[in-house]
Parts: C-alpha cells; structure tokens; sequence
C-alpha cells in the first residue's frame, strides 16, 4: 500500500505540474493585453480544485510514509525484539514530531508549521474553534492585524 500511495502522489504531483504549465502557456501566449486578461480570466475560473489537487500530493506521500514504517516495525518485530525496538523507537519519535506539527497548527495561530492533514482537520472543526475563516492562512491574517501591544511591537521590528 506504501508503494501504491507514493506512485500515486508521483503522478498526481506530475499531473498538477503540467496542468500549470499549460494554464502559464495558454494565457502568456497571447500579445494583446485585453485578450490575455481574458484568457487568465477564462482559465482561472476553472481551477476551483487545483489547490486541493496540488495539495493531496504531499498528503499521498505521508501516508505513503506511515504505511511504511508500520510495515518496517512489523516486519522487524518478526525478525527479533532488539532489533524491532532499534526501529519502532525512532519511527514513534518522529510520528510525535509529526503529530506536534500537526496540533502547533492547529492551536496557535502564530505557528508555521503545516502538514497536509493539519489542513484537513480545519475544515472539519466547528467554527468556535477556528477563525470565522475557511482558510488557516485567512485565520493568521485576522490574528496577525489584530490591535494588540504584541502587534505594535511587530510593526516597529518589521519596520
């Protein structure tokens, strides 16, 4: 199932690439600015999914990753404790690293940290506990202009 994920996240990324290279193509092509406004006008309105589609990609090739190591700490606790334990333990310090990321994201708006599943576990929380935003970037922007004295402090250090 491992190899199936990351096949199919390799040919989702490729297929994306070459969809936008074609949407670049198609509207650069033009001389006349009034018929390439057009034509980006056009075309951008039928790209509603390619920013799902572009990030389904790296979510394939996570659970392409876990697959693997549950394999990896399966085979190996068949083969001998010492050396299942030798593997299992920096499999479960990375899944921690991974789920810190993923719950960073969540809970702080102030945090970078970003994966693929963070993402969608946004979507589907109750809006008491999100922005009135359906985007988390949205949410960051919202925190980030609030009127506070840390937001004062910021205007001065990135002045």
């Amino acid at each position: 199932m491992s190899l199936v994920f990351s096949q199919s996240a390799s040919l989702l990324a490729t297929v994306v690439q070459q969809w936008t290279r074609s949407y670049l193509r198609v509207y650069q092509e033009s001389k006349k600015p009034l018929m390439t406004a057009h034509v980006q006008t056009f075309l951008s309105e039928g790209l509603e999914l390619m920013p799902m589609m572009a990030e389904a990609a790296p979510g394939l090739i996570h659970v392409s990753v876990f697959l693997f190591f549950a394999g990896l700490g399966d085979v190996t606790l068949n083969i001998k404790t010492t050396v299942a334990v030798a593997t299992v333990v920096p499999i479960i310090i990375c899944g921690f690293v991974y789920l810190y990321s993923v719950v960073t994201s969540l809970t702080d708006p102030q945090s970078s940290y970003r994966s693929p599943f963070a993402r969608l576990i946004w979507y589907f929380l109750p809006n008491r506990f999100r922005c009135n935003f359906a985007r988390m970037e949205a949410c960051q922007g919202q925190h980030a202009m609030k009127q506070t004295k840390e937001r004062e402090d910021r205007d001065v250090r990135a002045v």
